[in-house]
């Protein structure tokens, strides 16, 4: 699934919102059954702003893409996220996922 609801804890932490909303969203969420695996994509946060604007469809500004990974590294399930720089081509991205999907199939 994309993002799950580690995007929207992110979302949270960057938007400032209270700790009292963090816990009733997370409760809220308990029901969901945990992933299997999480992989977080990592690149300079440079990189994902040209990315975004070679997509020609939005614009992210630099600062809040450094806060907002930031935010992702802070959760406390950040532990149990597996980081995949991505900064390479598609090709060694996608092998380098392939190997941590495969890992988690086995498991």
């Amino acid at each position: 699934m994309d993002r799950y609801v580690y995007c929207q804890y992110a979302v949270m932490r960057l938007r400032g919102d209270g700790d009292g909303d963090a816990r009733r969203v997370r409760v809220a969420y308990r029901r969901f059954p945990a992933p299997d695996l999480v992989v977080l994509f990592t690149v300079p946060a440079t990189l994902a702003q040209q990315r975004v604007e070679l997509r020609g469809r939005d614009h992210e500004d630099l600062d809040r893409l450094v806060a907002f990974a930031e935010a992702y590294r802070n959760l406390p399930e950040a532990a149990a996220f597996h980081e995949l720089p991505a900064s390479g081509t598609p090709d060694e991205v996608h092998t380098a996922l392939l190997r941590l999907v495969t890992a988690a199939l086995r498991r």
